[in-house]
């Protein structure tokens, strides 16, 4: 969720900083597009920009939503998304970008069209920075509002949600500590109620949710798990992928990859002639740019190779295993992929239980985090379906009675935060957010197809928050609509300094009483 109606005030006050360098600005109209769908096959993102995480292909429609998640204000996320937008439109020519938070049409080509692409990116940038504009509105500025630009929200849902939101922020601190008072506690019960071999797993969980363990490790340790306890795994497909992939790891020798790469296209660039040899160029160029993904490119040099005349991976084992290991790691549903793990520690769990009040303690330990996470506003779909199922599980009192009635037995000694006596008034305040959060999915799918069919095109980019994705996917296959879900590259969260909250809240920084203070001086 995005703060809506930001578009046209900070682009106004853009024209006012450039005014005062001496600038001055033009109005263009931005063209639409009507050429059809491209083949998902010819779509790649570079990995510095971001990764695809889900798609799914209709044979039988023409048309193609790709749906960029959002995270809101972050700038690393929001400069990728800028960058995938920008390759998407100029080189995929999609021709509609829509975005949740907004309705209607999205003007920037008072800003746009400004002739000096140093300074008006500067300034664009800065308030990318400060959350005043995302991305994808990036985009559209440093593309001279060549493509249709567009919000798909509801004006009144999204003002209702974001109400909710900040409703939340006034209980969100008392939640924190109610919450936080309850795990500690609960902590405790397991270094004194858990078995050996149960402490050792939610350990290692713990130090892999800390970063002490790395992601690989911890799988091949969950791995050694369900083959001690004999557990079946043939359902946890992408798990298995994953176990496989990470073989193939350990029997590559990296350093060898590039050299190995090298002579492989050295060697096809003197068996190849014409358009073969051209089209090989130019992909390794592209690639060694950022201009294509590691997947694309590699899946080109393979069919290549297995094609070519006297060129064979025997003399390039090292570059094979390596396009081998590529390929199977994006053959994996990442998303999947973690709902598998979540699973796989359940079914280990219970292997490992050996009385009922340690199915308790792991019980509730699950759901003060789920609190935790509804009280932050920072549930995905799936958890908060399970939230809805067991509602009452979440009330204060399963908490309290627990503790109050076991601690003794355990000797163990604890305080109780006061805050947990207004909690289960604020859970339905804290729900209804999420109600009309999911109801927004299926008007930002809707608007975003009644947008397509109005100027007549087959591809469209939606750029909405990743809770939203579920949802989204969701009424796209009842539609029948292929789709593609992109994830963008972050390499910081910095929620510190994250200005999502004052953006919202209309919070003004230095610019915004800067801007003040010149439209004061002009009255």
């Amino acid at each position: 969720m995005r703060k809506m109606g930001n578009f046209k005030r900070y682009f106004i006050v853009s024209i006012v900083t450039l005014c005062l360098i001496a600038i001055n600005s033009a109005i263009a109209i931005s063209a639409d597009g009507t050429q059809g769908i491209k083949s998902l096959s010819n779509l790649s993102i570079p990995d510095n920009y971001g990764t695809i995480k889900d798609k799914y292909i209709n044979n039988y429609s023409d048309l193609l939503i790709v749906h960029i998640q959002d995270l809101h204000c972050n700038y690393d996320a929001q400069m990728s998304i800028y960058k995938m937008v920008d390759k998407l439109v100029n080189e995929h020519d999609f021709k509609l970008v829509t975005v949740e938070g907004s309705v209607g049409r999205l003007e920037t080509a008072p800003f746009s069209n400004y002739p000096d692409e140093e300074i008006k990116a500067k300034v664009a940038r800065y308030f990318v920075k400060r959350g005043r504009i995302d991305g994808a509105a990036y985009a559209h500025i440093m593309n001279k509002s060549s493509f249709a630009f567009w919000g798909a929200d509801n004006t009144t849902l999204y003002k209702q949600n974001a109400e909710a939101f900040k409703g939340s922020l006034d209980t969100r601190a008392e939640n924190n500590t109610f919450c936080n008072n309850i795990k500690s506690i609960l902590d405790k019960f397991k270094q004194k109620a858990y078995n050996k071999k149960l402490l050792m797993l939610d350990n290692q969980i713990q130090a892999y949710k800390n970063e002490e363990v790395s992601f690989g490790e911890f799988t091949v340790y969950l791995n050694g798990l369900i083959a001690e306890y004999k557990i079946e795994k043939e359902n946890w497909r992408n798990f298995n992928k994953l176990i496989r992939v990470l073989e193939l790891e350990k029997d590559i020798d990296f350093t060898l990859v590039d050299t190995q790469r090298s002579k492989c296209i050295e060697k096809l660039s003197k068996r190849l002639k014409d358009e073969k040899l051209s089209k090989l160029l130019d992909m390794s160029l592209h690639f060694k740019t950022a201009g294509i993904g590691a997947v694309k490119f590699y899946s080109y040099l393979r069919k290549v190779v297995d094609n070519a005349y006297g060129v064979d991976f025997e003399d390039y084992t090292e570059l094979k295993k390596y396009i081998d290991y590529i390929l199977a790691y994006n053959n994996i549903d990442h998303m999947g992929l973690f709902d598998e793990i979540d699973r796989i520690q359940d079914a280990i769990k219970n292997k490992q239980f050996m009385r009922e009040i340690e199915r308790d303690i792991d019980r509730l330990s699950k759901n003060i985090k789920v609190l935790k996470n509804l009280a932050s506003l920072k549930l995905t779909t799936g958890t908060l379906d399970y939230y809805r199922k067991n509602r009452s599980a979440f009330l204060a009192s399963n908490f309290i009675n627990f503790i109050t009635e076991n601690a003794p037995r355990y000797r163990i000694k604890y305080t109780l935060n006061p805050a947990f006596r207004k909690i289960d008034a604020q859970l339905p305040d804290l729900e209804k957010f999420y109600s009309l959060a999911l109801e927004r999915d299926k008007i930002l799918v809707d608007n975003t197809i009644n947008k397509m069919n109005q100027i007549n095109i087959k591809q469209a980019i939606l750029v909405a928050g990743g809770f939203h994705t579920e949802g989204v996917i969701e009424a796209l296959k009842k539609k029948g609509i292929s789709y593609l879900v992109i994830t963008p590259k972050v390499n910081e969260l910095d929620e510190a300094n994250n200005p999502y909250v004052s953006a919202l809240l209309g919070k003004k920084d230095e610019f915004d009483r800067f801007y003040d203070m010149v439209m004061k001086n002009r009255k």
